[in-house]
C-alpha cells in the first residue's frame, strides 16, 4: 500500500509541476493570453463577497491554476473552500449577503491564518497552482503551492 501511495504523490507532485510550468509559460508570452487576464482581474474581484450568477456566495480568496482550466477560488459561509470556473466572472456583492456569513466575516477580519491553513490543506490533495496571491481583508499573503 505504501509503494501506491507513494507513487500517487510522485504523480501529484510531477501534474502540479507540469501546472507551474504551464503558467509560468503563459504569463512569459508577449501576447494577452487569459491567464494574464484572470491576474489582473484578481486585483480587483479578490478579496470580496461575490456571488456567481446568484447561485453560489462566497468570499474571494485568488485564482488557480489546474490541468484543465482556470479556476476562482473561494470561501463559502461553511467555511468550505471552492471551485468556479474562471470562464465567468463572479458579481461583487454591496454587503454581506446575511448573517450567515457572521463567522466567515470574523474570521476573515481576525483570523486569516485561519483561511490560510484550510488552502495549504487543500492543495495539498490537488494539482492545482495558486496564479495569484490570497487576498484576505486588504492583504495579500503569497503561497508557495
Amino acid at each position: 500500500m505504501r509503494d501506491l501511495e507513494e507513487v500517487m504523490i510522485k504523480s501529484l507532485d510531477e501534474r502540479r509541476r507540469l501546472n507551474r510550468e504551464h503558467l509560468n509559460n503563459k504569463l512569459k508570452e508577449d501576447s494577452i493570453n487569459n491567464a494574464k487576464l484572470i491576474i489582473d482581474e484578481a486585483k480587483t474581484l479578490c478579496g470580496k463577497y461575490v456571488d456567481y450568477y446568484g447561485c453560489h456566495c462566497g468570499y474571494l480568496l485568488g485564482a488557480t491554476c489546474g490541468s484543465d482550466d482556470y479556476y476562482w477560488l473561494y470561501i463559502n459561509n461553511d467555511l468550505k473552500l471552492c471551485f468556479s470556473s474562471c470562464v465567468g466572472n463572479p458579481n461583487e456583492l454591496e454587503e454581506m449577503p446575511n448573517n450567515n456569513y457572521s463567522i466567515l466575516d470574523w474570521i476573515i477580519k481576525n483570523d486569516p491564518q485561519t483561511i490560510i491553513d484550510k488552502v495549504k490543506e487543500k492543495f495539498e490533495k490537488c494539482d492545482d497552482v495558486m496564479m495569484t496571491p490570497l487576498y484576505i481583508n486588504g492583504k495579500e499573503y503569497i503561497l508557495e503551492i
